[in-house]
């Protein structure tokens, strides 16, 4: 048995050695923990960015096919102004309309929840 200063020895001393062993563990934990927490964050905010630029596509790929139908003549809803109902497309969907008084036409796209909107103004001349 080893003797340290005062009347204490090493046995004495193990469950302070178990409390700062609990306290090193813990402190680990909370930090693995924070570490898990923030990593999730950040997938959560990288697949809401993904989402963000699939809606714009979407919406982008509305204006494309309402222009596309206009130059073709085609009407498949008979309006004659190339508005399209909402319309499934990749993994999202599309609606177009169409603003007679001030000559633009709007697509929003959504895709998971998330929308985009993106306005096309007619301009003559």
């Amino acid at each position: 048995m080893v003797r340290l200063s005062g009347n204490y020895t090493l046995k004495h001393l193990r469950g302070a050695t178990l409390l700062l062993a609990i306290i090193a563990l813990s402190a680990l934990s909370l930090f693995g923990l924070s570490l898990i927490n923030l990593t999730i964050s950040r997938i959560i905010n990288v697949d809401l960015e993904i989402d963000k630029v699939k809606a714009l596509y979407v919406a982008e790929a509305g204006i494309a096919k309402s222009l596309h139908e206009l130059k073709k003549g085609l009407d498949p809803d008979g309006d004659g102004i190339g508005v399209i109902a909402r319309s499934k497309f990749f993994e999202g969907t599309f609606e177009v309309t169409y603003n007679a008084a001030l000559f633009t036409f709007t697509s929003i796209g959504r895709v998971n929840g998330v929308e985009r909107l993106i306005q096309l103004k007619c301009v003559g001349g």
